[in-house]
């Protein structure tokens, strides 16, 4: 086969360009470009509030009503599961947000406490109430309703390439142009997907900018140095060597059982902070945080203070949607690679509910003991956050935990794994959508998997050497993410469509029974 006829080419090298182009106006024009993309940031999380939150409330409800009505038992192509429910769990759960996990997971309750939401104009409120709100909102930052983002584009991308087979391979811009009336749909396409791929890799780097800076201050405490730009370079490149082998190796052999690793890794640290730690408090904090959250859950999920105008949930909340929805497009392609013989409820309420079970063993434990630590002055995380000093703020809760350097190598190892599988699942996302013509559950090409692999592996080395703040690819992804949420719930909206075409003449029982032992396109003739 010619490489023309294997590879999007053109789409490729737009897209490289494209970031290539970018780092060298970060390179050329610092101050004008970190202007910029701050104003975009800030534009929005603050004018565009409204909008998002409707898009993501309408994002809940469609996966909702897909997943809880008849149609959820349609199933994603033929035959069984590829991969074992922890497994598949575990490569979701460590493909996006990673190594971001293991720093929000310690000090996110942090910033909320410092921001204090009940505060919006200018009156005082205990510190009971604070540290009840704090965990409040970061469970709600996590719950499954953010979740639920990941699974819209998994959802709605998978359909149509498994069971419509209307789509040459699990491409966003391609789902977008299906269908439509367009009258240059391979030009929609092309710029629909060179976006997603700039996304993809602003999201790598995201999780790199969080990520980094926390492996380093554990790793300086357990081995007693100072981390400098030589550390991160070597750190950088160890994490590539091991994600550049992960990826030639594939999917099966390499991402997966990284995947569960990490997995067995969080639950052992979360666990061993559960034993040794304040074990009562932690768990009634976590179940009076979540009893909080759903109390309060239409003020959280739509409340803006135009009243008040404290800025809170703009700065916070709707961030923190579009945070999620810069990982969505990537995650959700990835969640419909590996879910290929799960019916459309398996994988909404799996992702809503295992997602969060697992933040559970290490967000819930870490955040529910450093609310103890900070409340029983034993340590001043809130001061030492509100003092620009969140990382150091993770290594002064090692300290206080029976064998502190073990715990920190631990955590070291395991953030080391999150951004080695973020940064590999975003490298097969990326040429799954270049790579064409290539057969049904067939991954794509090793070779073409490791150059996506040193190319985002290049990117954070330049942004170190030309001193570069990883933070802009954070805002940006931000900016980025506001269009792709709406094209998620477009998709959503529009697979919700299908469905009604496809199986709405049809009872619950009767899908049930269509998707039980037949392969999809049997069943397909037979409607």
């Amino acid at each position: 086969m010619k490489l023309k006829e294997k590879y999007n080419i053109p789409l490729f090298l737009a897209a490289f360009a494209l970031v290539v182009f970018f780092v060298i106006l970060l390179l050329l024009f610092p101050t004008q470009m970190n202007n910029g993309i701050s104003a975009a940031f800030n534009w929005c999380t603050s004018a565009a509030g409204t909008p998002v939150q409707l898009m993501n409330l309408s994002l809940i409800i469609l996966s909702l009503y897909i997943a809880f009505s008849k149609y959820g038992n349609v199933k994603l192509g033929k035959g069984k599961p590829k991969y074992s429910t922890f497994s598949w769990l575990g490569m979701i759960f460590t493909s996006g947000l990673g190594a971001a996990t293991m720093y929000w997971g310690i000090v996110e309750w942090t910033f909320l406490y410092n921001a204090n939401p009940l505060v919006t104009s200018g009156g005082v409120v205990s510190d009971v109430a604070r540290y009840e709100w704090a965990f409040a909102y970061h469970w709600h930052h996590w719950s499954p309703f953010v979740q639920l983002i990941y699974t819209a584009c998994g959802v709605a991308c998978g359909y149509l390439y498994y069971n419509r087979k209307k789509t040459t391979t699990l491409s966003l811009g391609e789902t977008m142009s299906y269908d439509f009336k367009v009258k240059k749909p391979k030009v929609m396409s092309s710029i629909v997907d060179v976006v997603f791929i700039f996304s993809v890799i602003s999201s790598a780097a995201i999780t790199v900018g969080l990520g980094l800076p926390a492996i380093g201050q554990a790793a300086g405490y357990v081995f007693n140095f100072t981390p400098g730009q030589n550390f991160y370079y070597i750190l950088i490149l160890s994490i590539a060597l091991v994600y550049f082998i992960t990826s030639y190796i594939g999917l099966d052999k390499g991402m997966k059982n990284i995947s569960n690793w990490c997995c067995y890794g969080v639950i052992a640290l979360g666990a061993y902070v559960l034993i040794v730690g304040p074990t009562r408090f932690i768990l009634d904090s976590y179940l009076s945080g979540v009893s909080m959250t759903l109390n309060n859950l239409p003020r959280m999920l739509l409340w803006l203070d135009p009243i008040g105008e404290s800025c809170f949930p703009q700065w916070w909340t709707v961030w923190d949607w579009l945070y999620s929805a810069s990982f969505g497009p990537f995650t959700g392609l990835f969640l419909a690679r590996i879910s290929e013989g799960r019916s459309l409820r398996s994988i909404t309420v799996g992702v809503a509910t295992g997602t969060p079970l697992g933040l559970f063993c290490y967000n819930g434990i870490m955040s529910n003991y450093g609310i103890w630590l900070d409340k029983n002055g034993i340590v001043d995380l809130t001061g030492m956050t509100a003092n620009g000093q969140s990382y150091e703020a993770i290594v002064e809760v090692f300290k206080t935990l029976p064998m502190p350097k073990v715990v920190a190598l631990v955590f070291c190892v395991v953030g080391a794994l999150f951004l080695a599988t973020t940064l590999d699942s975003s490298t097969f996302t990326a040429a799954n959508i270049i790579e064409k013509n290539r057969p049904e559950g067939v991954d794509p090409s090793p070779v073409h998997r490791l150059c996506w692999s040193i190319l985002c592996t290049v990117i954070p080395l330049v942004c170190l050497l030309i001193n570069v703040d990883l933070n802009v690819f954070k805002s940006l992804g931000i900016v980025v993410a506001l269009p792709i949420l709406l094209v998620e719930v477009f998709l959503l909206w529009y697979v919700a469509k299908q469905l009604r075409e496809d199986y709405g003449m049809m009872t619950e029982v009767e899908i049930k029974k269509l998707f039980a032992d037949e392969p999809v396109a049997e069943a397909a003739k037979k409607n």
